[in-house]
């Protein structure tokens, strides 16, 4: 009993990570999609992934886990497949945790 009892609290320990770094990045996500397409669209032709500082301005969106550091990648790309840019993919990545949605301007 005693032998299982470690890589229970192993497993329970990854699942909070992820869940930590979920949320982190499902913020980063809902405060990228408050932007107006115009702002996100003129990000698209910089250096990829930004960080939070690159695209908000202000202070980095860093995490601390367990003494480790974390920060949010973002990538925002071209979607519509023409010079238009009417369609932008964003990517937030943290640790093992991606999301990725579309933005349109309409």
């Amino acid at each position: 009993m005693m032998k299982s009892f470690r890589p229970a609290m192993m497993s329970s320990k990854n699942v909070e990570k992820s869940v930590v770094m979920a949320n982190q990045a499902r913020g980063t996500m809902e405060r990228l999609l408050l932007l107006d397409f115009d702002t996100l669209s003129s990000k698209t032709d910089e250096v990829q992934p930004l960080s939070g500082n690159d695209v908000f301005g202000d202070v980095e969106e860093t995490i601390t886990f367990e003494s480790d550091s974390y920060s949010p990648e973002i990538t925002i790309s071209d979607a519509s497949g023409d010079a238009s840019k009417t369609l932008l993919t964003l990517t937030v990545s943290l640790a093992d945790i991606t999301f990725s949605t579309l933005k349109a301007d309409y």
